[in-house]
């Protein structure tokens, strides 16, 4: 947010649900609009193209709530159309659920990426 000049993601018009007791959940977050400017900062700087820069090596989790299988195939993708070369290395599923790499899991990733 900083910066970009202000949050670049809003949730004004988000309905949230899977936390219990939806309705209460809805009531009670706070509400957050994007600042215009700093979306444009984003899509011009961090736009998704897949024209690598340098070597990419993804890894997803098992059973991962916010990346579903079908979005993991996508970047990989877009990364081939854009003829990124080379193209990410994608390595094998480990852990459970969002971000649960352990340690060794994380240095295995990086030694990956200069392989």
């Amino acid at each position: 947010a900083t910066r970009s000049g202000g949050l670049p993601v809003g949730n004004r018009n988000v309905d949230y649900s899977g936390f219990g007791d939806d309705a209460a959940f809805n009531a009670g977050v706070q509400r957050l609009d994007a600042v215009p400017a700093a979306q444009a900062r984003v899509r011009s700087t961090l736009a998704l193209t897949g024209a690598l820069k340098r070597p990419l090596v993804i890894q997803f989790n098992h059973n991962d709530p916010t990346i579903v299988p079908h979005m993991q195939t996508l970047y990989p993708q877009l990364a081939k159309s854009a003829g990124a070369a080379p193209l990410p290395q994608v390595l094998p599923a480990v852990g459970e659920g969002h971000c649960g790499f352990s340690d060794a899991q994380v240095v295995e990733a990086l030694k990956a990426v200069q392989r």
